[in-house]
């Protein structure tokens, strides 16, 4: 009868009842261990998975703080460089709209360009008169904007359409180059068109170009030539030392 159960007769019914419960237990037991195995090795994937994630965040995490440090710096906190504007007081670097404040507003084509983080551009802004000037402008965030998104960190204005602009020292459009010279000194980069000058506002360094009229002087019978400087003659001297200031502009070095 024990034959049936797999029990061999000869040996007692403990004996075999032993034999038998112990192949159980050790079939469960490596059943178990696999499982066991695989729940860990799925536990450690997310957890690596977990590990990856938080590292890649991490990861993004510096460098967009790397980035906006950077950009930062573009922008100064300190004192703003000034100048005058239809009569008002305007300090760059400063929002786009506060020049809409003042009565200017971008040129439609201007509006649908995209900047993107860190990069410059220049648009031209008008007011109802018809009065313009060109913004020259920075994306200080970290995302890519609209120019009006933008902030403003430079001026230009060229005789014709101008408003009436000048610079916190009085210089203006119209003025002469020996009168420019007595405020502003010859300038730390002469051209034979224009004079460029750096002025230091906190930390920030400012360039500021003043470009003139071509000089023109009189030939025999009233005709005229555009000479060289060092051909010009005492006359012509004079005239080139009188030539109008015919554009300024201003802009933040970064």
């Amino acid at each position: 009868m024990w034959e049936l159960f797999g029990f061999d007769h000869e040996e007692s019914f403990e004996e075999n009842v032993e034999d038998f419960s112990c192949g159980i237990t050790e079939e469960v037991s490596e059943e178990s261990l696999e499982e066991a195995d695989e729940i860990a090795e799925m536990k450690q994937e997310k957890e690596d998975r977990q590990t990856r994630k938080i590292t890649a965040i991490g990861g993004i995490i510096f460098v967009a703080f790397l980035l906006l440090i950077a950009i930062s710096k573009l922008i100064p906190s300190g004192p703003k460089y000034e100048f005058i504007l239809e009569g008002n007081t305007v300090q760059i670097p400063c929002s786009y709209y506060d020049f809409e404040d003042l009565g200017f507003e971008m040129v439609s084509e201007y509006k649908m360009y995209n900047v993107s983080s860190g990069d410059t551009t220049w648009v031209k802004a008008r007011n109802s008169a018809g009065k313009e000037i060109e913004l020259i402008l920075l994306n200080d965030t970290m995302s890519e904007q609209k120019t009006r998104g933008c902030k403003v960190i430079g001026i230009s204005v060229n005789e014709g359409k101008a408003p009436n602009f000048r610079l916190i020292n009085d210089v203006k459009l119209g003025m002469s180059y020996n009168q420019v010279n007595d405020i502003m000194g010859v300038g730390g980069s002469t051209t034979y068109g224009s004079n460029t000058y750096t002025e230091q506002v906190g930390s920030d360094i400012y360039n500021i170009r003043i470009s003139y009229e071509n000089p023109v002087i009189s030939i025999d019978s009233g005709t005229t030539s555009y000479m060289d400087y060092d051909s010009l003659t005492y006359y012509a001297m004079n005239n080139f030392w009188n030539r109008k200031v015919t554009s300024i502009s201003v802009r933040l070095e970064h």
